[in-house]
């Protein structure tokens, strides 16, 4: 018979087996939490470290109250319309500047401790401020008013008693609209009033560069008044200066510098309104831009904001002089233009070379354009001074300055390819191309840059004036084809394109292209475009002036290819009999 000893040992086998089975469970459940702990204690690090280290703005729920309104939009989407807002707004300014993140969501998911007010989210940045970060909160309310009927809103940062703002906006369809955009700016103008006064800036640039639109007078005196009433109306962007005199309010010296840099773009904005219209003015203007300008980069020499826009005001400069000794008659005077505007050219040349070696790309990008234009710029001053002229010929100096203007367009090549095209710079290189004597490149150029800027009148202007100059100076005789190319590329320009009057230069290249075909063609059409074509002043002509003046010479460039044309008929049916005779 069995035994106890024997009937006992699987007993024991199989609690030694479950045994070691549940500790292994319990090991598990162990490592499982605390893998858990670790896992939710790094999230909360992480999450927490990127409130602090993250500068944003944060929206709380918006309070909406249009009742009477139909289609009004939902707080939610009201959050969501200004944190937009307030992202163009900051597109607008310096690429060195920091960007704010919006936090605008009012539903997103979160934690809560049930009875308790205080959520997950709302814990972190409790946290985040332990380390002095405390992230700027909006609070945003809009109502619609009866007496008068309007929209009104109000703007204002948490904890910030100085930051509130109201804005307000007629009920009407684009009230809306008009009023969400007001309140992004007055948020961004509490939060970074140089960003604010930038977006300001570039709203305001756009009505100071209408500055012509009110001079219809012909009285002189009476003009220069209204010139004086439009300029202080039209630009004194007052918007702009109330959001710097914020920033001087502020007085962070870090900020300072930008304070120059925004004043600076002011009187560049003034000058390019101003250019056409009073030069003496316009130089005025340009020089307090660089000075303006010059203290900024002193305040930040390694911006490169600063550096590049210094420069190229000293350009502006230059260019500004070389086109003011157009209108000059006196020869004295003429000469002092185009040394002094010789100077502004050396002096942008040497804050090129001044520049630190040690470039980014983009930097380098620059340097090698602002190189190329300045070797352009000085091959068209030399021409001028040569010639004693104020027209535009191709390059007839030595081989020195063919080779110069091999080594800009070589410039040009090298910053589109490794820098972003724009219209701007591809119609910079087509002028190099133009002067070398390599039309059809330039033409294609300035083609590529009208695609770009599809409503930008110059690059079309200048694809006429490169198929132009391919028949007023080739070296060989041109084609009858290659000048009505040359035609029809102006006419599609005059038809199209063309805002204002176009200069005597212009007609000059179209009677010189087609008197090298004969002088009937030519003379025929000086005698439909002098009549009615005078070098006016294009400031004082109305829009309806110059409307006429572009019809006119449109129909007379469309006149002298009807008579090519038809001569060319003729020809042909001549030859063309003679040959059926014999």
């Amino acid at each position: 018979m069995p035994n106890d000893s024997t009937l006992s040992t699987p007993t024991r086998g199989a609690f030694a087996t479950t045994q070691s089975l549940a500790n292994w469970l319990e090991l598990i459940r162990k490592v499982t939490i605390s893998l858990a702990v670790i896992v939710g204690i790094g999230v909360l690090a992480i999450v927490v470290v990127r409130e602090v280290f993250r500068e944003g703005i944060i929206i709380d729920p918006v309070i909406v109250q249009l009742p009477d309104v139909p289609g009004a939009p939902l707080p939610d989407l009201v959050a969501q319309q200004v944190a937009r807002n307030i992202d163009v707004i900051q597109r607008a300014g310096v690429s060195e500047w920091r960007k704010l993140y919006v936090d605008q969501s009012t539903n997103t998911i979160d934690l809560q401790v049930p009875g308790a007010p205080i959520t997950l989210k709302a814990s972190i940045r409790e946290i985040a401020s332990l380390f002095g970060v405390r992230q700027p909160r909006l609070r945003i309310s809009i109502v619609i008013r009866r007496d008068p009927a309007q929209y009104f809103a109000s703007i204002a940062v948490l904890g910030r008693p100085e930051a509130r703002s109201t804005c307000k906006a007629d009920d009407t369809p684009a009230g809306i609209d008009e009023i969400l955009r007001c309140i992004a700016l007055r948020a961004v103008g509490h939060i970074d009033p140089k960003v604010a006064a930038v977006y300001a800036f570039r709203l305001e640039e756009d009505t100071c560069s209408k500055l012509d639109a009110a001079l219809s007078e012909n009285d002189k005196t009476i003009r220069e008044k209204q010139r004086i009433n439009s300029l202080r109306g039209r630009c004194s962007f007052s918007d702009t200066q109330g959001l710097i005199a914020k920033m001087l309010k502020v007085g962070d010296p870090a900020e300072l510098p930008w304070v120059s840099y925004v004043f600076g773009r002011i009187h560049l904005a003034r000058a390019a309104a101003l250019a056409g219209i009073d030069h003496d003015q316009q130089l005025a203007e340009l020089d307090q831009a660089i000075d303006r300008f010059r203290e900024s980069q002193t305040g930040m020499p390694a911006s490169p904001t600063a550096l590049t826009i210094l420069i190229d005001t000293q350009i502006r400069r230059g260019v500004a002089l070389q086109e003011s000794a157009k209108s000059i008659d006196d020869s004295k005077l003429q000469k002092w233009r185009l040394q002094l505007a010789d100077w502004a050219f050396k002096e942008a040349e040497k804050e090129l070379k001044d520049l630190p070696q040690n470039q980014d790309q983009a930097l380098r990008v620059l340097v090698r354009r602002f190189n190329g234009k300045l070797i352009y710029l000085q091959w068209i001053l030399k021409t001028q001074q040569r010639q004693g002229t104020t027209k535009a010929l191709a390059a007839i100096g030595g081989r020195d300055e063919q080779d110069g203007l091999r080594v800009a367009a070589g410039h040009y090549a090298w910053a589109a390819a490794y820098g972003p095209q724009s219209a701007e710079l591809l119609v910079e290189w087509g002028n190099v191309l133009n002067a070398i004597g390599d039309f059809d490149e330039a033409a294609r150029k300035f083609r590529r840059a009208a695609e770009f800027s599809p409503d930008e009148p110059k690059p079309w202007l200048n694809i006429a004036v490169a198929y132009l100059d391919r028949v007023n100076d080739k070296g060989t005789e041109p084609t009858l084809l290659e000048l009505l190319i040359a035609l029809g590329a102006s006419t599609n320009y005059l038809g199209w394109s063309s805002k204002e009057e176009p200069s005597s230069e212009f007609i000059d290249r179209i009677k010189r292209a087609l008197a090298r075909f004969g002088t009937e063609d030519a003379e025929s059409f000086s005698k439909c475009v002098n009549p009615g074509h005078t070098e006016s002043d294009t400031s004082t002509s109305t829009g309806v002036e110059r409307s006429q003046a572009i019809a006119m010479i449109k129909a007379c460039v469309d006149q002298a290819i009807d008579r090519i044309n038809d001569h060319n008929i003729d020809a042909y049916n001549l030859s063309a009999d003679k040959k059926a005779d014999r």
